[in-house]
């Protein structure tokens, strides 16, 4: 299991220059920063983040318009 914003499988053998441990030969990870932006709801980084409320991406967005139509 990984905590991960995105994750990309590739099949063959790593390059030279990744992540590797010695008891998993032929494994090797790529480490980077995810692209976009922290919600400041959910604190997921998403690429959506200010598309329809500022600060917040289209899922929690969705949220916040729901609970705020059930409060009138």
């Amino acid at each position: 299991m990984t905590i991960t914003s995105d994750l990309t499988l590739i099949a063959g053998a790593p390059p030279a220059d990744v992540f590797t441990l010695p008891d998993a030969p032929g494994i090797g990870v790529v480490i980077g920063a995810a692209d976009g932006e922290k919600c400041e709801r959910c604190w997921r980084v998403r690429t959506d983040i200010g598309a329809a409320l500022p600060g917040i991406c289209g899922r929690c967005a969705d949220v916040v318009q729901m609970m705020r139509a059930a409060a009138q």
